[in-house]
């Protein structure tokens, strides 16, 4: 499983790399990626703020979730991309398969 620290009300950037068995997944022709945290209401949305993920020919995603206001803890989350093949979405990763987590920490004061 992979961990990925966040930095809450910080400008931190994670990057997480996806394949499949033909490699790794060239995200520059999806419309849309979504995030959703298991046990959050707080989702990522690129239709709402596309700049929260990106993704390159490579199979590299850069998350950037500082901004969120994630409650601190730890949400295995689902991933799923949305192109002309998935106008309704495909899912990448499951939340329930505990492959991708983000770790929301809190600054110190």
């Amino acid at each position: 499983m992979t961990v990925e620290i966040v930095y809450n009300d910080r400008d931190n950037e994670n990057i997480v790399t996806f394949s499949d068995q033909n490699g790794a997944i060239d995200f520059t022709g999806y419309t849309r990626m979504l995030v959703r945290f298991d046990g959050s209401s707080v989702e990522a949305d690129t239709d709402v703020t596309a700049s929260l993920i990106t993704g390159d020919s490579s199979g590299n995603v850069t998350f950037d979730f500082g901004a969120l206001g994630v409650d601190a803890g730890e949400y295995p989350c689902s991933f799923i991309v949305f192109d002309g093949s998935h106008p309704n979405g495909q899912v990448l990763v499951h939340a329930d398969e505990n492959s991708l987590s983000f770790k929301f920490i809190d600054p110190l004061p």
